[in-house]
Formats: C-alpha cells, structure tokens, sequence
C-alpha cells in the first residue's frame, strides 16, 4: 500500500539508507555494519558496502535507460564498465536474461522504440 515504507525498506536492503535502529540480516548476515565483540556495531567502510551492494539487486521505480543504446547495450553497460566482465560474456548473459522474461526480440530496440513495461 501506498506510503508503507515498500522503499524504505528496500533502500536500507541495498545498504542506500541509513536507518536508526535495528538490524537487517541475510541468509545470517548483517548488512551494512560489522560486529563488535561486544555486542554492538559498527558501520562498514564504503569498500565493504560496495562489495555487498554488488549481490543486492534493485531496480528504481523511475529508472530510465540510456535513450542512445539499444535494450542489449543498456544491459550490458554496468557488467562490462563496473563488473569489467568480458563483452562478449556479457552479450550471452544479456540476451539470456531477455529471453527469459520474453524480450529477446526487442535486443536490438532502443528505449524509444519499447513500451513501459517493456
């Protein structure tokens, strides 16, 4: 329902906020803070938090594709630029993940040429 905190939560999820009390913990793990033997906690270096952003997954309500770039060359613009995966491993996981969720004839679309919820 609208203005229950959906985003919030997803937000402190992706370690994007900052929240003033609790834990959040995955599969066993806190996110976003290290243990001290006492108990408490302290929040991790911005080199820890990118490593466990790189397993966390979001895509923004508002998000928008790079309009000078086909649907396969916008998929592939973070594993090749931020994960440096090799293009052409990153060209079969793209067009892996539009045929699974039905798209894989639009690889070659840009942005302008796909509807909303494509």
């Amino acid at each position: 329902a609208s203005g229950s905190g959906k985003t919030t939560f997803i937000r402190c999820l992706n370690l994007l906020e900052t929240f003033d009390s609790g834990r959040v913990r995955v599969n066993g793990r806190l996110l976003g803070y290290d243990e001290r033997a006492d108990g408490g906690v302290a929040r991790e270096s911005a080199r820890a938090l990118a490593r466990q952003r790189r397993d966390i997954g979001m895509v923004f309500q508002r998000f928008n594709l790079f309009p000078h770039m086909t649907a396969l060359e916008n998929i592939i613009e973070a594993p090749v630029h931020v994960l440096k995966v090799p293009r052409a491993e990153a060209v079969r996981q793209a067009q892996r993940l539009l045929a699974r969720v039905g798209l894989a004839d639009r690889a070659d679309h840009y942005p302008s040429q796909l509807s909303g919820g494509q």
